[in-house]
């Protein structure tokens, strides 16, 4: 990782809120089974810059990123 961000902050934002939205749409699930259905949801219907963008951000800084979306998103990070 490069310590870098390559989409703008609006873009962040933008992604972050979806990603929020997600994740609270699962809450009412148990935790592993809302992290599983955020990461579905993240890698059926997001581009993978869309991901990618988010991932730097928890990278360089994730402040404000819900925890179940940092960790669906963890779990789709290429190996």
């Amino acid at each position: 990782m490069t310590g870098e961000v390559h989409a703008d902050p609006v873009q962040v934002a933008s992604l972050l809120r979806m990603a929020n939205q997600i994740a609270s749409n699962a809450r009412h699930k148990p935790h592993d089974e809302a992290v599983s259905l955020v990461a579905a949801h993240l890698r059926d219907f997001w581009a993978p810059s869309m991901r990618l963008h988010l991932t730097e951000w928890m990278d360089v800084d994730g402040a404000g990123l819900d925890p179940v979306a940092a960790e669906a998103l963890e779990r789709l990070r290429p190996a």
